[in-house]
């Protein structure tokens, strides 16, 4: 079986181009694996979260009847996982 001469060029060409075809459409085409964009779409879920309930939980806290002290001891905490245990 003879094949011509300028298939390999050609196969060589259709490799290389691919290759550059898929490191442009991952690099500035904005294409992402599976995984990455279920991480995306996980934390615009909890940032959406976060911003719907946000406002509910100042008004809750707002609504307390010495949430100034509260607030002050709040402030003087640096630590979120001891802000945690205060809330």
């Amino acid at each position: 079986m003879k094949i011509h001469p300028g298939v390999k060029p050609a196969m060589w060409g259709a490799v290389v181009g691919a290759v550059a075809f898929a490191a442009v459409g991952f690099s500035q085409l904005g294409w992402t694996l599976g995984s990455t964009a279920e991480k995306m779409a996980t934390q615009r879920a909890e940032t959406a979260v976060v911003e719907a309930l946000a406002p509910i939980c100042v008004e809750r806290f707002q609504q307390q009847t010495d949430a100034a002290a509260k607030l002050v001891a709040f402030n003087k905490v640096s630590s979120s996982w001891d802000r945690r245990s205060l809330i």
